[in-house]
């Protein structure tokens, strides 16, 4: 069946494949810089696999899937013929190539920090904490620091941040 699951040994296979089609290109296999249609196939061709066997190897449902996890889906459409073999995959509804696409789209991007530094040297909370002091009311608060007076909730949320802060110190 189309559907089974590669054996170890196709998996292993797959993988160098795909390495080495990637290795082919040098350290720097940026998509920047590539221009053509044939990223992977180019790659994959060696002396003992000819063009029409590299086409038909990067549209196996186990090269695709490896594609997308270690490469991500926008290399596979730089490639022509592994754009035409996921298409065709998805079309036949192949599990293993639908496992990969809700893979790659389920990566988390990683977290930055939790926000920029202020670059006036202090932050809006404090900011507001300060004019608070001062005796200004929410609406001037929200004119000096976000130039509209109607922006109050967002000073009063300025203010409770404070406080919380303040609270855990």
């Amino acid at each position: 069946m189309a559907d089974q699951l590669p054996t170890e040994e196709e998996f292993k296979r797959t993988i160098t494949k795909v390495v080495t089609a990637i290795r082919a290109k040098g350290p720097n296999a940026s998509l920047d810089s590539y221009e053509g249609d044939e990223y992977f196939v180019s790659g994959w061709v060696d002396a003992n696999t000819s063009s029409e066997k590299a086409i038909v190897e990067v549209q196996e449902p186990l090269a695709l899937f490896l594609m997308l996890r270690i490469f991500g889906l926008e290399y596979i459409l730089a490639d022509k013929h592994a754009t035409a073999g996921l298409k065709k995959r998805l079309l036949e509804n192949n599990r293993l190539v639908r496992q990969g696409l809700v893979k790659y789209v389920a990566q988390t991007k990683p977290r930055g920090k939790p926000g920029p530094r202020p670059t006036s040297g202090t932050y809006k909370s404090d900011t507001a904490v300060e004019m608070r002091s001062l005796g200004r009311t929410l609406g001037q608060i929200a004119k000096e620091i976000y130039g509209d007076s109607k922006q109050r909730n967002k000073a009063a949320a300025l203010l409770t941040l404070a406080k919380k802060k303040q609270a855990k110190t």
